[in-house]
């Protein structure tokens, strides 16, 4: 995983991204609720 540089700012937003094992699969795209 790369190292960025970042401001640690109380209360901050943080940002994530969610990877499938199966990366084609399209779970997370076409089944909600």
């Amino acid at each position: 995983m790369s190292e960025y540089r970042r401001y640690y700012i109380k209360g901050g937003t943080w940002f994530f991204t969610v990877n499938l094992r199966n990366r084609r699969s399209q779970l997370l795209t076409t089944q909600y609720q």
